[in-house]
């Protein structure tokens, strides 16, 4: 059984260089990104779709799902790592409102979640937990989801928490785990 990990398009927040907002739509290139990930849905197998139910993701599936009609499910706990209180803002206006909060994240997100946000190893708990619930389809899921959240599943199978951070997930691609008696990554970033 496949994992098949497809990060949302480029968002416009992404285009300003901000924290992205619950309901933040994609940009122009967002959208090609997508329709051309569609277009290479065609040489997949993909039996159900989890989907996160972030605007920017539920978009992405819209648009997928104009050419597959797979069957789906809205999943809580693909969504995003929750950066609390820096929603919306720019990473400029984060480092300006939230100094010490920001450079102590910087230096280690583990340690130190971003004000009112969610830790890593909450996050982290959360990915081992999909994988966990994942073994127990048969079939190939398509994940759709977002970048810190597809690091994180990607380390979980490795079983470094650290892992994350090496991780650098782009719009529009797609990462390959394959979910079966042993975990394996196939691919990362495949566009």
């Amino acid at each position: 059984m496949d994992l098949i990990l497809l990060r949302h398009g480029e968002t416009i927040h992404n285009t300003q260089g901000k924290y992205s907002t619950d309901d933040c739509p994609l940009s122009d290139k967002g959208i090609y990104q997508i329709e051309r990930a569609a277009d290479k849905l065609q040489k997949m197998i993909i039996d159900r779709a989890w989907v996160s139910p972030l605007a920017r993701t539920i978009e992405t599936f819209g648009i997928i799902y104009k050419y597959h009609d797979y069957p789906f499910e809205i999943k809580d706990n693909i969504q995003e790592i929750n950066a609390g209180d820096l929603r919306g803002l720019s990473f400029d206006e984060g480092q300006r409102l939230y100094p010490d909060q920001v450079n102590a994240y910087l230096k280690d997100p583990f340690k130190n979640p971003l004000p009112h946000g969610e830790s890593i190893e909450e996050a982290y708990a959360r990915a081992q937990r999909v994988l966990k619930e994942a073994k127990s389809y048969s079939g190939n899921i398509l994940l759709v989801s977002h970048g810190g959240f597809i690091a994180l599943m990607l380390a979980a199978v490795i079983g470094d928490i650290n892992a994350y951070t090496r991780f650098d997930v782009a719009n529009g691609s797609f990462s390959l785990i394959k979910n079966g008696d042993y975990q394996r990554i196939s691919y990362v970033n495949r566009i």
